[in-house]
């Protein structure tokens, strides 16, 4: 198998995002001087977390029943948004 460095670092990037990482942070640890590097290489990656994290959140909201849902929508109804 022919292996080179940036295979291990690929790894490692997929990985953390994965676990939860933030671009921030797994930049730095890849010694991107730019955080815009990151996001060029794993853009896919990261798009692929946000289905996922979207796909969970549309699970959770069909389990509950419509009388949860109806109560979630009023206590949200009073939150107003902070600029």
């Amino acid at each position: 198998m022919n292996k080179c460095f940036h295979d291990l670092q690929y790894t490692y990037a997929t990985r953390q995002f994965e676990q939860g990482g933030d671009v921030l942070t797994v930049s730095k640890l890849l010694g991107h001087r730019n955080v815009n590097t990151t996001i060029d290489t794993y853009v896919h990656i990261l798009d692929d977390l946000k289905d996922a994290v979207a796909d969970a959140t549309d699970d959770f909201y069909r389990s509950i029943d419509a009388d949860d849902r109806n109560t979630i929508g009023k206590n949200m109804a009073g939150l107003r948004l902070v600029k």
